[in-house]
């Protein structure tokens, strides 16, 4: 569209840079290759849905400085969960590929998952669209990493 390349690439992955802290610190904790952990990082977000719960939490309203408080901190609490997820995940086996590493994990606790899948679908239904479903959702999704 007329941007160059460089600006362009760099423009791109810009949101996933707000990660590269926590993703880099995992890396040197786990001792596993940056790009691994990367991977797993991304995947958490997509299967545990916190890229969603993430999308929801900046649209929400914020009239007061207490509601811009609340959600301040749910933003802060789903970026640790990410990161207290994707940490948890890749201590369960030394499985490198992401996927079958987040495949391995979900299967310790399937019963657990199964639930949580049906809580996080039926919030989706629902809208998904206030601090209290997302504050709730946020606790679901910290209760299956047990």
């Amino acid at each position: 569209m007329g941007v160059p390349e460089d600006l362009a690439r760099r423009h791109a992955y810009q949101d996933e840079l707000f990660h590269a802290p926590d993703i880099i610190e995992l890396a040197e904790l786990t001792a596993r290759p940056v790009g691994d952990v990367a991977d797993v990082f991304f995947l958490v977000g997509d299967a545990y849905r916190l890229d969603w719960l993430e999308a929801r939490a900046e649209h929400l309203p914020a009239d007061t400085r207490w509601e811009r408080w609340a959600i301040r901190t749910l933003e802060s609490d789903l970026q640790q969960l990410r990161r207290d997820l994707a940490e948890k995940i890749m201590a369960a086996a030394e499985i490198q590929n992401g996927t079958a590493l987040l495949e391995y994990y979900r299967s310790i606790r399937s019963d657990e998952h199964a639930r949580l899948d049906q809580f996080l679908d039926m919030l989706a239904r629902d809208g998904g669209g206030d601090l209290h479903s997302l504050i709730v959702a946020s606790h679901q999704i910290e209760a299956v990493m047990g």
